[in-house]
């Protein structure tokens, strides 16, 4: 998953669940600047630690896979 999807992911759950950026960022504790970077793909670095945050806040999950050759990240409900 590239943070493009990661980003889609978010906003259309974000959505389903009736909250704003400005709800999303108080409740994960990162701010509306950063939730709007990561749901335009406008963000090029974003931690794990961030993202397990963001995505458990909304209900999803993510799984890290690490292979010799790649790292892939898989978002899933």
């Amino acid at each position: 998953t590239t943070l493009r999807e990661l980003g889609n992911s978010v906003r259309q759950r974000r959505t389903d669940m009736g909250l704003t950026q400005v709800t999303l960022a108080q409740l994960s504790g990162l701010s509306r600047a950063t939730i709007s970077q990561i749901e335009n793909g406008g963000i090029r670095d974003l931690s794990l630690t961030r993202t397990a945050r963001l995505l458990g806040t909304v209900g999803l999950k993510v799984q890290v896979v690490l292979r010799e050759t790649a790292m892939r990240l898989a978002v899933s409900h």
